[in-house]
């Protein structure tokens, strides 16, 4: 690594958070973000925050991409004019061990206790403020077909998901949330649950659900509506929209909804991001 990206991933852990133009290794910023250990939150379409989501987790992918132990020595040995091969070696590990994905599972949160099976074992998934539950991919998972699945594209909606209760107060069932990355789809096709996604309401956002979604868990899913769609949208933003519809102005679905929904976005020029419906 890079000492100016060891510098920069250094005063993340101290404050959390930083400008995203800081860190200028763009490769490192897309591993982290694919690894679920840092979230990427955009404040206009120029600038955004990296946010650090797992200490633990940006600690242990260091010591397996980078073999650093200690990111603080790490740090000063390189800064030094000279530095022997012993030095090195007290601040990197010298494991032979196959590299692994650190962060290759699922994350769940709830708004209520939920039982569900690991592994012929009962866990609970408990309600969780600003945090989540991972389980690993190997682990054999089982859920009541009477809970009602939600499939979160947003990490920060998915840790804060007791802000949002409001907008699942119509639906009658427990329910239990599931980011979406590409771990999902090997439990997915397996239930019989029926499956709400909840993303952005936006062309990109059905293009996701029609091609990630609902292609490979087939009927039993929907595309997640607020109530209040129209006044969202509104007061919504508009570039989004623009940067969008090139690439999406011929999208289409054979579902009345879905088609309505396309109809309104149009209509407003508008895109509704989901961590505008985080309440404060």
């Amino acid at each position: 690594m890079k000492i100016s990206s060891a510098k920069i991933i250094k005063k993340l852990i101290l404050e959390n958070e930083l400008n995203a133009s800081e860190l200028k290794d763009k490769k490192l910023l897309e591993e982290l973000i694919q690894e679920q250990i840092i979230h990427l939150k955009r404040l206009s379409t120029r600038k955004a925050k990296i946010i650090l989501l797992y200490k633990d987790r940006l600690n242990l992918f260091l010591e397996n991409k980078y073999k650093i132990k200690n990111l603080n020595e790490y740090i000063n040995t390189i800064n030094k004019k000279e530095i022997s091969r012993s030095e090195l070696s007290k601040i990197t590990s010298n494991t032979k061990s196959k590299k692994t994905n650190v962060q290759k599972g699922i994350y769940l949160n709830s708004l209520e206790n939920i039982e569900i099976i690991v592994d012929n074992e009962k866990i609970q998934v408990n309600s969780i403020l600003n945090g989540s539950i991972f389980i690993n991919h190997l682990s054999k998972i089982e859920v009541n077909k009477d809970i009602l699945i939600v499939i979160v594209e947003n990490f920060e909606n998915l840790l804060q998901i007791k802000k949002q209760k409001y907008l699942f107060e119509i639906y009658n069932k427990k329910i239990l949330f599931i980011f979406r990355n590409s771990a999902i789809y090997e439990y997915l096709k397996y239930f019989e649950n029926e499956i709400i996604y909840f993303g952005d309401i936006d062309l990109a956002g059905i293009s996701i659900y029609l091609n990630e979604i609902k292609s490979k868990i087939l009927n039993h899913s929907s595309f997640f509506i607020p109530q209040n769609l129209e006044e969202l949208l509104e007061s919504a933003n508009s570039i989004l929209y623009f940067n969008q519809y090139d690439k999406y102005k011929n999208l289409k679905s054979d579902e009345k909804y879905l088609e309505n929904l396309i109809a309104l976005i149009n209509k407003y020029k508008t895109t509704v991001e989901q961590e505008v419906l985080i309440l404060n």
